[in-house]
């Protein structure tokens, strides 16, 4: 994968040759994030998540950096070792075409984008009441087998199985987004619901655990923190 200043660009942008990328695992190709208090509130942390998704790591190092000027027309993004830096990407289609024209030879893109619009469309749905239509999207996307966010559809047809009351299958989904993203809490905690669901409250007090480890800011979320709660009294029932 090349990213060359070459290449047609989309959105506003600007060069900033005195941008130098880090050299990772023999590569210097680069996409950063601005990751400052004004990008953050237009959204970057999901545009970094979508880069992060599209690329390929062992090609490609996506991550957040400080300021890259423009501030209040971000996202930004910066494209190195061009030095190319885009104001306003705010869409995951956006990102999709960045990546598809700028990183030249990006195997797989289109099949990770259609993937990523279909979770989308399985989000809408979930979000709509209707489950039934949300798992028939994610499962579309999932044949796809496109190649880097297959856990995350794995976690949302999880929870989605959960609530059309399929918890065995809301656990295999679970099981299969931690074995492909060990270190993804969100896989534990959807296998922490589908183990509730189960009645099996001690492995699932397990699970919630295992999801803490991998993120200590699950101890900032009420939500996260009712369930632990609700999930380690169970647990305790059980063994009286």
């Amino acid at each position: 994968m090349t990213m060359g200043a070459s290449v047609q660009c989309i959105g506003v942008s600007t060069y900033r040759p005195n941008l130098k990328p880090l050299t990772v695992n023999g590569s210097n190709n680069e996409i950063r994030i601005c990751t400052n208090k004004v990008c953050r509130k237009q959204g970057s942390y999901q545009i970094l998540q979508d880069f992060k998704d599209l690329v390929d790591p062992a090609q490609v190092q996506v991550i957040k950096t400080g300021c890259l000027g423009k501030c209040g027309e971000g996202p930004n993004v910066a494209m190195l070792p061009s030095g190319l830096v885009l104001k306003h990407v705010s869409t995951t289609a956006h990102v999709a075409r960045l990546v598809e024209r700028q990183c030249a030879g990006g195997a797989g893109v289109p099949a990770v984008f259609q993937a990523m619009q279909l979770r989308v469309s399985g989000n809408a749905c979930f979000q709509a009441g209707d489950s039934p239509g949300a798992e028939a999207l994610y499962s579309k996307a999932l044949a796809l087998d496109s190649p880097y966010n297959i856990h995350l559809l794995l976690g949302n047809r999880s929870a989605v199985r959960l609530a059309m009351g399929d918890a065995q299958g809301a656990l295999e989904d679970a099981n299969l987004a931690i074995e492909l993203m060990p270190d993804w809490a969100k896989g534990f905690i959807r296998k922490a619901d589908a183990l509730e669901a189960l009645g099996d409250y001690p492995l699932a007090l397990e699970a919630r655990v295992a999801a803490l480890e991998h993120d200590v800011q699950l101890t900032k979320s009420d939500q996260f923190v009712a369930a632990m709660k609700a999930t380690r009294s169970l647990a305790l029932q059980e063994s009286i």
